[in-house]
């Protein structure tokens, strides 16, 4: 017996972030199929292979709200940003060490 290939992906999205694969369908074609941050851009897919292109479900960890959908960079970067402590961290790291011009 052949099963349909979204089905567990449809599952673990509604356990994960309440949504199905649908809606994050839908939300990738609002956002044009774009990563959901403007600045990056990023042509990025929800159906296929995993890779490089593949979209992930941004959502808030104190809420569990679903933002959009951004390529694995953005998600990542905001997973880290979203640790108080590491931002704070880096933040300190740059002023502490600024960067030197002609070097």
């Amino acid at each position: 017996m052949r099963t349909n290939p979204d089905y567990m992906r449809n599952k673990n999205m509604r356990n994960l972030y309440g949504i199905d694969l649908e809606d994050a369908r839908a939300m990738l074609k609002a956002q044009h199929g774009l990563c959901a941050n403007r600045a990056c851009g990023k042509e990025i897919h929800i159906d296929g292979p995993r890779n490089e292109r593949k979209g992930f479900v941004d959502h808030c960890h104190s809420t569990g709200a679903v933002r959009g959908i951004l390529c694995i960079r953005c998600n990542t970067a905001l997973g880290l940003l979203e640790q108080k402590n590491i931002t704070l961290g880096l933040m300190e790291y740059i002023e502490n060490y600024p960067l030197k011009t002609g070097v």
